[in-house]
């Protein structure tokens, strides 16, 4: 009887392993299919060009993700340009972009109408905007043939005073005109700040 129960045993054992071996072999392996989050944006976008959200994150995302293309971040920030041409962001991100493919008239261009919208916010981001446009602003001063008009701009923008530019952009922008005068040869605008 043992010999019995023993065979049963080792036949449903061996059963299981049977059937696992032909499931395991028999059917078709396939990888969970996964959807990029970038493409998820981008079809997202073609289907609600209109929505400034999936446009900002979108050209975010092409810009600054590894799975995104900053060539393909054009239209998404066309479209936010028409759509919402008085936010800051919107003209910082353009300036980043133009900048990453090497315009850089076109990029200072984009930073200063950023500094001019973002400088009377007391958003964070807008404060953000605002010191990271003046660092761009001031590397971009030795580059371009509108050095002097960035340099004049910059300048306006620190005898507005700090009431609109917020203590540490203000103090950013006086180191940033102290260094542009120094470099221009021009210590007397240098010590005048």
């Amino acid at each position: 009887m043992t010999s019995l129960r023993r065979a049963g045993a080792l036949g449903r054992v061996g059963l299981f392993i049977a059937l696992t071996i032909l499931a395991a072999c028999g059917g078709k392996q396939r990888a969970p299919e996964t959807v990029r989050e970038i493409d998820r944006l981008r079809a997202r976008f073609e289907a609600e060009p209109d929505d400034v959200d999936v446009a900002a994150r979108l050209a975010e995302a092409e810009l600054f993700t590894a799975d995104g293309d900053p060539r393909r971040a054009t239209a998404p920030l066309s479209r936010l340009a028409s759509l919402v041409p008085n936010r800051a962001d919107v003209h910082h991100l353009i300036g980043l972009e133009r900048m990453m493919h090497g315009h850089i008239t076109e990029a200072a261009e984009s930073f200063l109408a950023a500094l001019e919208l973002a400088k009377r916010s007391t958003s964070l981001r807008d404060v953000a905007i605002v010191e990271s446009s003046i660092e761009k602003l001031e590397s971009f001063a030795g580059y371009v043939g509108s050095a002097p008009l960035i340099r004049e701009q910059l300048r306006v923008h620190f005898e507005e005073g700090k009431e609109h530019l917020g203590l540490g952009a203000f103090y950013r922008l006086g180191d940033a005109l102290v260094d542009l005068a120094y470099k221009a040869g021009d210590r007397a605008a240098a010590i005048a700040i």
